[in-house]
């Protein structure tokens, strides 16, 4: 009887030491949880909100809902400063200068060292490198052989790409009035300039790989079937551009972006973000 009432206490005490054991597991767990949230609150209340404006640009700007996967640019946007708001408009560069004058919480995303920019401020790390192209028809027999062979003809190009050193450096060599550089607004249509060129008063048309406009979804067939797509002639930097009507607030923007990119590099997201879209991102500084 005694041995059997021995038993029955060890017992007892064994599962006295378990329960508290499995207490301070669960306390300890929860007192992680709770950290980790009041952590994840402070990060994100230190970095600010901003109204990002973009330019709609396959696989780099472009918002899917379904998905959720917006282009390279709003996907990185979102990993750095979430809870921002994203605001698509149309127009030409000086449209996003204008909106940085009177949103002290603006960026812009989708341009590099765009004269219009000139006097605003960016980020120094870029947010990606954008490849240039150049499309003729295919009955057309030039090919790329180098900046000089852009000498060869008479190209279009949209006001939005002067972002690109070559096509600013193209425009400086061309005499005054020549139509060797046809400048033209961002209202252009790609089916206006495919007219202009088939009809022989162009003979191509400067392109991102992918246009920074959502008429390329409806363009892309016709193009593929009448037009030829040079190799990459130029890779420039797109910048996060601010605005500085506060420059506390910018200073504090471009701060909490630069920590951002190291840290979603670090953490692999910004790979990730590019992987999808089958890029390959540039090394960090």
């Amino acid at each position: 009887m005694i041995k059997k009432i021995n038993i029955a206490l060890v017992s007892l005490f064994a599962v006295i030491l378990v329960a508290n054991a499995l207490k301070g597991v669960l306390s300890g767990a929860k007192n992680h949880v709770h950290r980790a949230c009041v952590e994840s609150r402070s990060a994100a209340s230190d970095v600010p909100k901003v109204n990002v404006y973009y330019v709609r640009w396959s696989q780099f700007a472009m918002k899917n809902k379904i998905s959720r996967r917006n282009g390279v640019l709003l996907d990185l946007m979102r990993a750095i400063f979430p809870g921002s708001d994203s605001h698509h408009i149309t127009g030409d560069a000086k449209k996003f200068v204008e909106k940085m004058s009177e949103d002290p919480s603006a960026v812009v995303v989708g341009f590099g060292a765009h004269p219009d920019f000139a006097d605003c401020r960016h980020a120094p790390t870029p947010l990606a490198m954008a490849p240039l192209v150049v499309r003729t028809l295919r009955s057309n027999p030039w090919r790329y052989e180098g900046p000089e062979s852009l000498d060869e003809l008479r190209l279009i190009v949209r006001s939005p790409l002067l972002d690109y050193a070559v096509v600013r450096e193209r425009l400086k060599s061309v005499s005054a009035g020549s139509d060797k550089m046809l400048v033209v607004e961002s209202g252009m249509s790609i089916g206006d300039m495919m007219e202009l060129i088939e009809s022989g008063k162009a003979d191509g048309f400067v392109s991102t790989g992918e246009d920074r406009t959502s008429e390329i979804e409806m363009t892309a067939a016709q193009i593929l079937q009448r037009f030829r797509t040079s190799k990459v002639i130029a890779r420039d930097p797109v910048y996060l551009y601010v605005s500085n009507v506060n420059p506390e607030f910018a200073d504090a923007v471009i701060d909490a972006y630069e920590k951002g990119m190291r840290r979603i590099e670090a953490s692999g997201e910004r790979a990730r973000i590019f992987t999808y879209y089958d890029m390959t991102p540039e090394p960090l500084e």
